[in-house]
């Protein structure tokens, strides 16, 4: 028997999520589906990724791993990303004050989230409104 049949019938009783069967199998986690999903349902408040990771029921460097696997980003850019998208939905189709708009994607000082808006997109709210003709 060569070395290689030795390794194929080596196998752990319980097989933990990897790299190498995450790209064999081109499948998502489930783990990763209810981190998202808490991640929307809690966009209006601050998150933290150590909270994240007991969502998935792995440590911060485990849930780094899974968001760099099967995202390409971080857990904090991905939380960014979609406190941007979130605001600029608000932004778009409401007249919801700014201040407002701010707490509803977690960011309580909304100079903050101006700073914060305009270096995701280019735009500070006010001036996004005005291209989308809202104000």
């Amino acid at each position: 028997m060569d070395r290689r049949s030795k390794k194929e019938n080596h196998r752990p009783a319980t097989q933990s999520f990897s790299a190498k069967s995450f790209l064999s199998s081109r499948s998502v986690p489930p783990a990763l589906f209810q981190v998202e999903a808490y991640i929307r349902q809690h966009l209006h408040r601050p998150l933290t990724v150590s909270e994240l990771a007991k969502v998935a029921n792995c440590s911060v460097v485990g849930i780094h791993r899974l968001f760099r696997l099967c995202r390409q980003e971080t857990p904090a850019h991905w939380v960014a990303a979609r406190r941007v998208e979130r605001a600029s939905h608000l932004l778009r189709t409401t007249r919801t004050p700014i201040k407002v708009v701010a707490g509803e994607v977690g960011i309580a000082d909304p100079f903050q989230f101006s700073r914060f808006f305009k270096r995701h997109t280019g735009h500070s709210p006010r001036a996004y409104r005005i291209r989308q003709g809202i104000l």
